[in-house]
């Protein structure tokens, strides 16, 4: 996490994972493989004491052998979040 000033600070992560399946797959007759890459930002105001907005985009691609899982993903959220 980095903080650009006293109100707002931000993070980015990304991360990888390679998977390879054990089974053959029934339909397909062969076994799956696949990668996937997900970037993951987000920025974070402090409104007050104890108020924050915070904004968060999720980017994820999945690669497989298997046409079928190929998938690509972007999720956006902004919450607004109250510590008690």
């Amino acid at each position: 996490q980095m903080r650009f000033n006293d109100d707002i600070s931000g993070f980015l992560v990304l991360a990888t994972r390679e998977k390879d399946y054990t089974r053959e797959n029934a339909l397909f007759s062969v076994k799956r493989s696949e990668s996937q890459t997900r970037l993951i930002g987000g920025l974070i105001w402090k409104l007050g004491k104890s108020v924050s907005l915070r904004g968060i985009a999720v980017l994820s691609d999945t690669d497989s052998n298997i046409a079928l899982y190929d998938s690509s993903r972007e999720d956006f959220s902004v919450s607004l979040r109250k510590d008690f």
